[in-house]
């Protein structure tokens, strides 16, 4: 079920007389523009009462927005971000999630999603959380019959002063239930992180198969994340795992990537794609597997492109 309106972007040719409508003539709050070089726009975001407004203009050469302007000379609206908020799963079902955030760097991003499982059904979510000054997503799973089976995956990259959480819930109620639950993070420069998964396997949940895990690598030393993973488990016969780490770069594996002729700053590189990719390679969705990838490459110098 689709919730409520999160915000409607606006493709525009010329940022600056476009903003000064929404400002001088209707009074509404204005951020300052954000130029967004690795998605081809430039941002505005226009605060309302009930909602808010992305102005987007185009960014260089090969801008994802300038066919939809060559199509539309006046400019206009782009898309629409609405929130989801339910989801259910009925009888035998499938049903994947999947969520790339690319807010600007000024957006604030708050959502949530809640998920009701049946009778043998299966649901996957993918989460990958790129933009935001502010950013959360709560992801509440409620395994709510026998044979259900769960999976969340998930990538966090920050930088600069970003705040990124993830707290997830997971709550086994039925027996034979299965959940599967993994999350990565890249931290940089002043970034901060927070993952809280927590998993409750009710009293009734007996053949419980539960494992969590989070990892985070931190590149720099002023970048902090705070990673709390949690088993609750009211049943004596199950099978449930979960754990935690947080560090940096392994110097062995630097060291060896040096010793082969890699220069530190691609060894490094290298690496942290080779942390990243761990995760996009579990996604389902073809053309947004091939997107992030192509994303993750265009953060590498171009000497380590090479050697993939």
């Amino acid at each position: 079920m689709i919730g409520k309106l999160n915000h409607v972007a606006i493709a525009v040719r010329d940022l600056g007389k476009a903003t000064a409508v929404y400002r001088d003539v209707l009074g509404a709050q204005v951020s300052d523009a954000v130029p967004q070089p690795d998605h081809g726009v430039t941002t505005v975001f226009i605060t309302l009462p009930n909602t808010k407004i992305e102005l987007l203009e185009p960014l260089g050469e090969g801008s994802p927005i300038a066919k939809f302007l060559e199509r539309n000379q006046d400019g206009g609206m782009h898309h629409l971000c609405y929130e989801v908020e339910d989801i259910i799963a009925a009888r035998d079902a499938q049903v994947e999630h999947h969520k790339l955030q690319q807010e600007s760097l000024k957006a604030f991003h708050i959502a949530g999603v809640n998920v009701d499982q049946q009778h043998g059904s299966r649901f996957a979510s993918s989460s990958f959380a790129l933009g935001g000054e502010l950013a959360r997503v709560d992801i509440n799973v409620g395994l709510n019959a026998e044979r259900t089976e769960c999976t969340l995956n998930g990538l966090y990259m920050t930088g600069g002063r970003q705040h990124v959480d993830h707290h997830t819930r997971i709550d086994h109620t039925k027996p034979h239930g299965k959940s599967r639950e993994f999350y990565k993070g890249i931290l940089t420069g002043a970034s901060r992180a927070v993952f809280n998964g927590k998993v409750v396997v009710h009293p009734d949940a007996q053949q419980t198969d539960a494992n969590q895990s989070n990892r985070n690598l931190l590149l720099s030393e002023n970048a902090e994340v705070d990673t709390k993973p949690q088993l609750e488990i009211y049943a004596d016969d199950v099978k449930c795992s979960h754990g935690a780490t947080v560090g940096q770069l392994d110097a062995d594996q630097i060291y060896y990537l040096r010793s082969r002729g890699v220069d530190d700053i691609s060894a490094r590189a290298l690496l942290t794609f080779a942390f990243a990719k761990d995760v996009v390679e579990r996604l389902s969705l073809a053309p947004l597997r091939s997107r992030l990838e192509k994303l993750l490459l265009g953060q590498l110098p171009e000497q380590v492109k090479e050697l993939l």
